[in-house]
C-alpha cells in the first residue's frame, strides 16, 4: 500500500508518476547508448588507414581501386605501423595518444639503431591520423598527437 500512498501524493503534489517513470527509463536508455559506443583505438586508426587509403581496395562494382603506392610499398607501410606503433598502442584509445606517447614511440625505434624507419614510422603515423581527421573520426578540436612529435622532435635534432 506504501507505494500507492506515494503514487497519490506524487498526483496531488501536481506530478505524474508516468511521465516520471517514461523519463528516467529513457535516461538509463541513453546512458547505455553512451557507454556502449565502439572505441576507436589504435589499431582501427591504423587499419583505417591501410585499407581505405594505402592498399589496393575493390568498388562497389568489382573493380579494383589501385592505389597511389606499389605493392611492395603498401606492405611495407602496413608492417612499419603494425609492428612499431601497433604493438606499444594498439588496445589504447586513439584520441586519448599524447604527444609524448609518439616521442616515446620514435624515440624506441631510434635507440634501436633504425634512424630511416624511425621517420617513416612518424610520416605514415602521422599521415593516418590526418586521414582519419579528414574522414570526421575526431573532434574538431582534436590536434594530431603525431605533427605534434614531428615539431618536438625537430626542434631537439637542432
Amino acid at each position: 500500500m506504501t507505494k500507492l500512498h506515494e503514487l497519490k501524493n506524487a498526483r496531488r503534489e501536481g506530478r505524474c508518476p508516468s511521465t516520471e517513470r517514461k523519463a528516467e527509463k529513457q535516461q538509463r536508455l541513453d546512458e547505455n547508448k553512451i557507454s556502449q559506443e565502439p572505441i576507436f583505438t589504435v589499431k582501427d586508426l591504423i587499419e583505417l588507414y591501410l585499407t581505405q587509403r594505402i592498399e589496393d581496395r575493390k568498388s562497389n562494382d568489382g573493380k579494383i581501386i589501385p592505389s597511389a603506392r606499389k605493392r611492395k610499398g603498401q606492405s611495407e607501410v602496413r608492417r612499419t605501423l603494425q609492428n612499431d606503433a601497433g604493438e606499444k598502442l594498439r588496445h589504447r584509445v586513439a584520441s586519448q595518444i599524447t604527444r609524448k606517447d609518439v616521442v616515446d614511440l620514435v624515440m624506441g625505434v631510434i635507440e634501436r639503431g633504425a634512424n630511416v624507419q624511425a621517420g617513416n614510422l612518424l610520416k605514415e603515423f602521422s599521415s593516418a591520423y590526418e586521414f582519419a581527421i579528414g574522414l570526421g573520426y575526431f573532434d574538431d578540436s582534436f590536434a594530431n598527437p603525431a605533427l605534434l612529435a614531428k615539431s618536438s622532435l625537430s626542434q631537439t635534432k637542432n
